[in-house]
Formats: structure tokens, sequence, C-alpha cells
């Protein structure tokens, strides 16, 4: 007969150990678990005699894995997570709503479809979505995911990549025919034509880039002279374009959809890598409940 009780150390210890190696230190394990960090060192310490393992390499007030160590946390976590998720379903845990946050234009046009793409596909259950402009809003406390702009260094907080930014000039296909022009041919021509419009928006902060930064950057001077009509945001130029309205420097990686269904197309062949991106970022000091990490799971894969 089995018995687990004589073969497995106590789940206390697990958990300490999976909060431990995941935060490579003691002191933020102790904080999330409140206690201190003298008692996660000494549930370690015996941890580590009833497995007869080193788990943990300790230089100083460094910490790190052993080879023995990562291979048990790795399924330590798993295991926490599926046991987690296992009483959550049979409480009525299945009730849980996880809150993403992103700003407005990535919400709109990238979150929001993937949100009911992933929805029709799989059981993510309940999920809220904040949207909002502020980065402190973004990075609330009441956030379990949000999606960030800039270069994934956050304080605080783990960034997975989700696309670069590249910015294109994008139209609606109908609007370049009523002017006469070819998406594929060079902006130095297409400028030259005189009822074209590019839409613009205000850079409301200084890592943006609106249609003055972006002929700057890539040599486009042809266009300096075009006339701009300015947008409220950044959504609003884009949804002008969609209406056939003009030209907008569109994101690649969030217009995507957009592009594929031919509601806009490129105009022209120069872009530019800003060197910034978007990244699906989580709270280092709190662990995902198993809905969250599903849901992280299936936006960096969908």
């Amino acid at each position: 007969m089995k018995s687990y009780r004589r073969s497995l150390p106590s789940l206390d210890a697990m958990v300490f150990f999976e909060a431990a190696a995941r935060h490579s230190s003691f002191t933020a394990a102790a904080t999330e678990l409140f206690v201190t960090q003298a008692a996660v060192s000494k549930r370690i310490k015996e941890l580590e005699a009833r497995l007869d393992l080193q788990l943990f390499h300790r230089e100083g007030r460094s910490l790190s894995l052993t080879t023995a160590g990562r291979r048990l946390y790795e399924r330590t976590a798993m295991a926490l997570e599926f046991l987690e998720d296992a009483i959550a379903s049979e409480a009525g845990g299945s009730s849980e709503v996880v809150q993403i946050a992103a700003n407005g234009a990535t919400s709109l046009f990238w979150l929001g479809p993937k949100l009911r793409q992933i929805g029709l596909e799989s059981d993510i259950g309940a999920v809220r979505l904040l949207t909002s402009d502020r980065l402190r809003d973004l990075l609330g406390s009441d956030n379990d995911l949000a999606i960030t702009y800039g270069h994934g260094d956050l304080p605080g907080w783990d960034s997975a990549p989700l696309f670069v930014e590249e910015l294109t000039p994008v139209a609606h296909p109908d609007y370049l025919s009523r002017l006469g022009l070819t998406p594929t041919g060079e902006l130095v021509t297409i400028a030259r034509h005189g009822d074209l419009l590019l839409l613009d928006y205000d850079r409301l902060a200084p890592d943006w880039v609106n249609w003055k930064v972006w002929i700057d950057k890539v040599g486009a001077e042809a266009l300096s002279t075009t006339p701009r009509r300015p947008c409220p945001s950044y959504a609003r130029a884009i949804g002008e374009a969609i209406g056939g309205e003009g030209i907008a420097l569109g994101s690649l990686g969030l217009i995507d959809r957009d592009l594929g269904s031919g509601a806009l197309c490129t105009v022209g062949t120069q872009s530019l890598r800003t060197g910034r991106g978007y990244f699906l970022s989580t709270p280092q000091q709190r662990r995902l409940s198993p809905a969250a990490a599903n849901l992280k799971r299936a936006l960096l894969t969908s």
C-alpha cells in the first residue's frame, strides 16, 4: 500500500521551496508567505536534509538553484498549480475572474480580438479587461496580467515579449484606388499626389512616434509637406484609415488582424523598427492563479 505521508515531505515545505525558488530569494519568499526570512531558511534546510539533496547554491546574498533543485522546482510548481486548480474547481473556484490591463489601442486592435479567439477555442473562464493609457493603472496591484509597451524592463514585473514595434504607413485599399495609387508604389511617388492626407496624432509620451518623428527617422522628406489631419488618439487615426479617410502610421503587430482581413494595406516599402515592443507582464511578488497562468500561456502561444 502506498503511503504518501512516509514518502513525501510536508506540503508546507514544498510551498516554501516553490516560493524561494521562484523568487531566487528567501527574503522575497518570506514576504509572500507572511513569515520571517529565518523561517524560510530553516524550512529549506530541513527539506534538503529530508531529501538528502542540495537544492540551492548560497553565495553571500546570492541564491540560485542547483541542477537537482531546478528539476524539483519545475515539477513542484506544476504539481502545486494542478492541486490548487483541482481544489478551486471543487470549491466553486471556477468563477475566479482574471484581470488583465492594456492601453486603449492595444485593447481595441490586439487584445480584445485575441481574448475572443482564445475564448472560442478554449475554456479560459472569466476575464476582466482594464483599459487605460496611464502606466500606473496598467501596473496596478489588482492586475494579474498587463500588456506593456517599451523595453520590457519594468521593476517588479516579469515581461515576456509579444511582438516588436514596427511602424509603417497603412490605408484602406479603396482610398488608394480612388487616388489612382498602388500600395506597392514608392512613397516619393505617392507623396506627389495633391489629395494625399496623413492621419496624425499627438505624442503623449517621449517614446511615441508620430508622422513627424517617423518621417525624420526613415528619411521620407517627400512626405514632410503632405497635409496632416490631427486625430484625438492613435486608435482614432487607425479607425479613420480603415474608413478610407487617409494614411495612418500602423504598428504591424497591433493591426495584423486588420491587414489580414483587407481592412488595411501597407503603403510603400519603408518602415521603422523603434527598438521597443509590446510585452505580457506579470507581477514578481505574486504567484499567478491557475486561471491567470492559463490565460498567460494562451496569449503567448496563440
